[in-house]
């Protein structure tokens, strides 16, 4: 018995011995495990801090054009709103998106690439291309002969259903069937009927609309009419200065009344135009659907389908024209603005050249991207487009672009004959589109060509180019102008917090300076282009109007989507051409299609004249609106 107790208690004094030594064994390797994880922490730290900024980067030598298809837009980016576009938009705010998420977005529209760009091109900051033209003048008369005759020729759809045009209200008032002030209290009734759920108008005072209507019918009573376009009726976007009103440029944290009108305002009313309201439009201008959770705004839906956007950033005045309250309007263009919701409404939309109208009453604007951003007519149809175009074109004083414009003219015919014209198409471009919208655009491509138009195929090189440095310029400027805002935390909506922390992270100087050299050789080969073709082609967008989803009304970050609208509007903006959208027709869902026609830089006129080939005969349009959406018209009431 003894043995054992001695054996027990020799075991239990190696047990314990052997315990020490792994206990001291195992402190040893938990403090060697501990200078060895400080150590490779000290180690990543200082290879983080000392690493290589710029690293040996293979540069690209632009010398020659090539073609290289647009890259289709991935149908793996996603669509976001609620609570994961608030987390997006907060991590974006972060050291965390500011490494990688910020990062990741400049990779996927291509900026990485864009700067391994070697552009032997000076720098060409605005796209104003020079002319040898005779220069307008002031106050300088407009001939409209033209248009007046078009207006008593143009044959149109049955009476079911039409939009009223601007001439057929000036006959009403000569011929004394109606007053503008009848026509000014039948849209207050309609805007009242109306407005709470498409949320066209932002700020509309109904006694400010009455009293120009009243000084307008006594000019008729008195036969002292200041225009032909005295007594119409027209809105005005959220970006430009109505006096007693607020431009807000789509925010809600601003409400100050302007105390005067902005210089293009003062052109509208000497012609006697009456200003119904302030049209909505999209935070920032920077959501190309129409979402704006905005207090003051809302999201602006589409007459045509109430379930749908109608387009932005001009989405209050595409609206309200396609529902007819007012047959024009005025929008801004600085990525499609105007056209990408005239094409998805159905109506037309011109972005004009290059400071064709002055860009001076822009500059109260919190979103002001004055290298691609232009002021612009939306109509009903394509007469009332160019008459709009005549009262907002031309000098204003103190604009040195504007002083410098050719003469403001408008086409003295419009023929459905486009005998000679040559029109490019970029076919393989075009295909990028949805099947429906390439349908369209093929068919009226088709139908260009049956009334003599000669239809040449053309290759565009270096599109995903042309889209990252329009980007760059439009990103830089509009981070820019309302970074103030963000980093003083006011309320923006998490889309466009995104966006512009994106462009405030990663848009440098080099950046807008490559993009800015990039336009001069742009510039330079659309000059080439336009020496082969009269017309240039195009689908308006790629895809018909978005959905509205449950969870869009705190904002909607869709990002493939957004790209798509945006596929064939860029090149205008970067380049300074002037560009229209007018309707194709319609997808099979009921939705409008568009298709986009672009011109070289001054001859606006031509674009108007060429323009009725597609839309007088689209009958088809104006019939199917009428049964989607059946909005009595003021002039009808």
């Amino acid at each position: 018995m003894s043995r054992y107790l001695e054996l027990a208690a020799e075991w239990r004094e190696i047990i314990v011995q052997k315990s020490k030594f792994l206990s001291e064994l195992e402190m040893e390797d938990w403090r060697a495990a501990v200078l060895n994880w400080k150590f490779g922490v000290g180690l990543g730290a200082a290879w983080f801090l000392f690493r290589r900024v710029r690293n040996r980067q293979h540069y690209h030598h632009l010398c020659e054009y090539e073609y290289g298809q647009y890259k289709n837009v991935p149908d793996w980016l996603p669509s976001i709103n609620g609570r994961t576009l608030d987390f997006l938009a907060w991590i974006c705010n972060t050291q965390v998106g500011d490494l990688l998420i910020n990062k990741i977005i400049m990779t996927v529209v291509g900026v990485p690439k864009f700067r391994t760009l070697k552009i032997t091109e000076g720098p060409t900051f605005f796209p104003f291309a020079p002319h040898n033209l005779p220069v307008a003048s002031l106050r300088e008369p407009v001939d409209i002969s033209g248009l007046e005759k078009a207006h008593k020729e143009l044959s149109y759809v049955p009476n079911e259903f039409r939009y009223r045009r601007a001439f057929e209200y000036v006959q009403a008032y000569r011929n004394s069937q109606l007053t503008p002030l009848d026509v000014a209290e039948r849209i207050i009734e309609t805007i009242k009927i109306t407005n709470p759920s498409l949320k066209m108008l932002c700020d509309w005072h109904p006694e400010m609309i009455l009293e120009q209507a009243r000084e307008s019918t006594e000019r008729y009573i008195s036969g002292k009419i200041l225009s032909p376009l005295d007594g119409t009726f027209c809105v005005v976007k959220d970006q430009i200065s109505v006096a007693g009103h607020c431009n807000r440029s789509g925010l809600s944290f601003i409400n100050k009344i302007e105390d005067e009108d902005a210089p293009l305002v003062t052109k509208v009313r000497d012609a006697g135009i009456i200003i119904v309201g302030i049209s909505n439009m999209t935070e920032l201008g920077m959501s190309v659907f129409g979402a704006n959770p905005s207090s003051y705004h809302g999201t602006c839906r589409n007459p045509i389908n109430t379930d749908y956007y109608p387009g932005g950033s001009s989405s209050g005045t595409a609206a309200a024209i396609c529902s007819g309250l007012v047959p024009f309007g005025i929008g801004t263009d600085g990525g499609g603005s105007i056209r990408m919701p005239s094409c998805q409404t159905g109506i037309v939309g011109l972005k004009t050249t290059f400071s064709r109208v002055s860009a001076n009453s822009y500059a109260k604007a919190k979103t002001c991207c004055s290298t691609v951003a232009n002021i612009g007519p939306m109509a009903s149809n394509i007469i009332d487009l160019a008459l709009f175009y005549q009262v907002l074109a031309g000098p204003i004083r103190g604009d040195a672009f504007s002083m410098a414009q050719p003469k403001v003219k408008v086409p003295k015919e419009l023929t459905p004959y486009l005998d000679g014209i040559k029109i490019g198409v970029d076919w393989k471009w075009a295909e990028l589109s949805r099947p429906e919208v390439f349908i369209n655009f093929k068919k009226k491509i088709e139908y260009l060509a049956e009334r003599g138009a000669r239809i040449i195929g053309v290759d565009i090189p270096e599109l995903d180019f042309i889209s990252t440095g329009h980007l760059i310029s439009i990103v830089s400027e509009g981070s820019e102008a309302i970074g103030e805002a963000l980093n003083k935390q006011r309320k923006i909506a998490p889309d466009n917090v995104v966006i512009l922390n994106a462009g405030l992270s990663c848009c440098m100087a080099s950046d807008f300076t490559l993009a800015a050299k990039y336009r001069t050789r742009l510039m330079t080969y659309l000059k080439g282009l336009f020496k082969t073709i009269d017309v240039l082609a195009n689908p308006t967008c790629a895809q018909t109007a978005e959905r509205i989803l449950d969870g869009d009304e705190n904002g909607s970050w869709k990002f493939g989507a957004t790209l798509r609208y945006m596929m064939y509007v860029k090149l205008s903006n970067y380049s300074g051409i002037p560009s229209m959208s007018v309707p194709s027709g319609f997808a099979p869902n009921g939705l409008p299609t568009g298709i986009m026609l672009q011109i070289n830089y001054p001859p606006v006129r031509l674009i108007c004249s060429k323009s009725l080939t597609i839309v007088n005969l689209s009958k088809s349009l104006f019939c199917a609106i009428s049964t989607k959406f059946k909005l009595t018209q003021s002039i009808n009431s």
